[in-house]
């Protein structure tokens, strides 16, 4: 069974996640690290993907990159993007990295990352080819191999500590 026969929404979700997104509160912020290189174009365009997996998505400006490539070319595929949005060591360190613990919006002691990549998302127009995946990426490899569901293109840009870039590798 190839991906075109998968609706990944549906068989991650009981809801869709962007139905009845409450946005208030919350403005456009595609703050990224390199996002918008090129190569996200190179690659989409020589490679063809039906599906892209991105291992960590932060406020999601390298998946709508990758789903306006996917448009640009003609593309029906998907990018599946894989985070916890509980963020980095970097966002847990208020007082060294306080910018990075602010972004994480913090209510009632909990990162609220996750519903910035939503907006973010629906607001670029891009909920029909991003799919959302709030799990570890070792969850999410096991999930994809019992679902027998291959990417044909993966973009780890996780956690950015050594043991766990290597820990998404063999996963």
């Amino acid at each position: 069974m190839g991906i075109e026969d998968i609706d990944l929404i549906n068989e991650l979700y009981a809801e869709n996640p962007y139905d009845n997104f409450d946005e208030n509160g919350l403005e456009l912020d595609l703050q990224g690290f390199g996002s918008n290189r090129n190569i996200f174009e190179e690659l989409v365009k020589k490679v063809r993907p039906k599906l892209i997996v991105e291992v960590g998505s932060w406020k999601g400006a390298s998946a709508i990159n990758m789903a306006k490539c996917l448009k640009k070319f003609k593309i029906d595929g998907k990018v599946l993007c894989v985070d916890t949005w509980l963020g980095s060591i970097r966002c847990w360190d208020r007082i060294n990295y306080g910018d990075f613990y602010r972004s994480m919006r913090f209510k009632n002691g909990y990162p609220q990352m996750y519903y910035q990549f939503i907006y973010n998302v629906i607001n670029n127009g891009f909920k029909d080819i991003i799919v959302p995946f709030p799990t570890t990426s070792l969850i999410a490899a096991k999930w994809l191999r019992l679902k027998k569901i291959k990417a044909d293109l993966i973009y780890i840009d996780g956690s950015h500590e050594e043991e766990d870039v290597y820990q998404d590798l063999i996963g």
